[in-house]
């Protein structure tokens, strides 16, 4: 039990404890479609080539439909586990942390919904919908991963690092300008009563 614990990170839960998990993600190339996810209140991925996700059973078949309808001499390891992920593994109630390129975070959000395919959309028709609570521009400590979906939840430093990122900004108050207080204004407030 303790090579469990040790394995998923010292601030997450035993088993039997629903975990949020914290994923980052990118929406698009150079994050080209965030303004369009956060309107909508989505998240999604490409990989429109092999159709609706959830007609896959395991990440191997993702991968062999990748090499058959995409490109054979690819390997397709990391967006097999993506879409695997993205499909099976994330769930309602986790939180998203969206990117631009590797030096940016852009925006935090709660995962809302089970995946969904999205007929509509020919170029991202895998979609999940999120409450995107924090949309801003972050520069992110160090280098984020390449990858578009990454699941982050056992680096629980990193995880308090981007919390703590958007967090502040969200506290930060601009200066509150007042007017000065002159003698004559304090004059023209006061009044003295006399008793004789």
């Amino acid at each position: 039990m303790q090579s469990e614990r040790d394995k998923k990170g010292a601030g997450l839960a035993d088993e039997d404890v629903e975990t949020i998990h914290y994923w980052i993600y990118s929406p698009g190339d150079g994050a080209c479609k965030w303004d369009e996810f956060c309107k909508c209140g989505i998240m999604g991925l490409g990989w429109s080539a092999i159709g609706d996700l959830s007609q896959y059973t395991s990440k191997d078949e993702m991968k062999t439909a990748m090499k058959a309808k995409i490109d054979p001499t690819k390997t397709y390891k990391n967006d097999a586990h993506a879409t695997w992920q993205f499909l099976r593994e994330m769930k309602p109630g986790d939180v998203v942390f969206a990117k631009k390129g590797m030096h940016s975070i852009i925006g935090r959000g709660v995962v809302a919904s089970d995946y969904m395919y999205d007929t509509t959309d020919t170029e991202y028709p895998n979609v999940r919908k999120v409450k995107w609570t924090n949309i801003g521009e972050w520069a992110h400590p160090s280098q984020a991963v390449m990858k578009t979906l990454t699941d982050i939840t056992i680096y629980t430093d990193y995880v308090a690092k981007l919390n703590a990122l958007v967090d502040d900004a969200d506290t930060e108050q601009e200066d509150t300008a007042f007017p000065e207080y002159t003698p004559e204004k304090f004059l023209e407030e006061v009044y003295i009563v006399y008793y004789g």
